[in-house]
């Protein structure tokens, strides 16, 4: 699995999160990978999509995003959080290609 501060910093890096990079306090940095509120606020609105669906599951929490009726990324993970970004790591490096 992807390192979490890596993580951090590419989804950062990918929504141009001006916070992320400019903060006074550790804990006024964002974290993507652990708390959900960060991802809403500097993550998911800057990708198109029509649906985000969390699922609980034997292999941990799912998070699905629906960006057109048939086009889902997916991540699963521990964590709500987690699981987000890396449905949204998936939908970056698709987008990129």
């Amino acid at each position: 699995m992807i390192e979490q501060n890596k993580l951090n910093d590419k989804l950062a890096r990918w929504s141009n999160c001006i916070a992320y990079f400019n903060y006074n306090l550790p804990e006024d940095k964002p974290c993507f990978t652990h708390r959900l509120d960060d991802c809403f606020k500097w993550l998911v609105p800057g990708i198109e999509w029509v649906g985000i669906h969390f699922t609980n599951t034997a292999d941990g929490i799912q998070c699905d995003i629906w960006t057109a009726p048939d086009t889902m990324f997916y991540g699963i993970a521990e964590t709500p959080a987690l699981a987000l970004c890396l449905a949204i790591k998936k939908l970056k490096e698709d987008s990129h290609e």
